[in-house]
């Protein structure tokens, strides 16, 4: 019988999970590294937290392989990007969220 020796990931998709703040999302990685995943994969997605905010949170606290499970282009002309810069900052203050 053939054993699996690859890695495994997690996907988190943001909007299902918006209502978390940037500390939950931290926590939430934090659960998958300690359960022996490998990776945790965040979508993108216009009007829901800023992919990169969240993965940045992330890789400052957990120790696991990040990446884009969607990475949409589009999204990141320089009029979208300054609107979500934004809201991003705010949000990336622990305890504090302008997304909540």
């Amino acid at each position: 019988m053939a054993v699996y020796s690859g890695e495994l990931g997690l996907q988190f998709t943001t909007h299902i999970a918006n209502h978390y703040t940037v500390p939950q999302w931290i926590e939430l990685a934090e659960l998958a590294h300690k359960n022996n995943f490998d990776q945790v994969w965040v979508n993108d997605n216009l009007g829901y937290r800023n992919v990169f905010v969240i993965l940045t949170a992330i890789a400052s606290r957990v120790p696991i392989k990040l990446g884009t499970a969607i990475l949409v282009p589009y999204f990141r002309t320089r009029s979208i990007q300054r609107m979500r810069s934004r809201r991003s900052r705010s949000s990336s203050m622990v305890g504090r969220s302008a997304w909540e």
